[in-house]
């Protein structure tokens, strides 16, 4: 079995809200993130932490190991967003194969593995 899901490269402007946020709390991180995804995401969505907006958004604060990403590099942290949130979206957690989607130690091009 081999799923493919195209990405695109997303441009958008620059809307560099909060820079980078290294050290920031758990809470302030997720306050940027919801605020800067705002501008491209539902905002009933984005306030409702049972969608797969919310979790992405929550995912990308504080469990993504690139969450000292700068939000300047919009492009990139909205691609790795959109995965997210297809991730939840597809009940990702409960996938039978481990194909490591959504690995926070891994570059978002490499969540993938090959299936026998």
């Amino acid at each position: 079995i081999l799923v493919i899901i195209p990405t695109a490269i997303i441009a958008v402007a620059d809307k560099n809200l909060s820079g980078r946020f290294k050290g920031a709390s758990s809470l302030d991180r997720l306050e940027r993130v919801l605020d800067f995804l705002s501008y491209y995401s539902n905002e009933d969505n984005l306030s409702n932490p049972t969608s797969p907006q919310f979790k992405a958004a929550q995912w990308m604060a504080i469990e993504d190991n690139k969450k000292g990403l700068p939000l300047k590099a919009s492009g990139r942290f909205l691609q790795r967003y959109a995965l997210m949130v297809l991730y939840f979206a597809t009940g990702g957690e409960k996938w039978l194969h481990d194909v490591h989607f959504g690995n926070p130690n891994r570059d978002e091009c490499n969540w993938n593995r090959r299936l026998n």
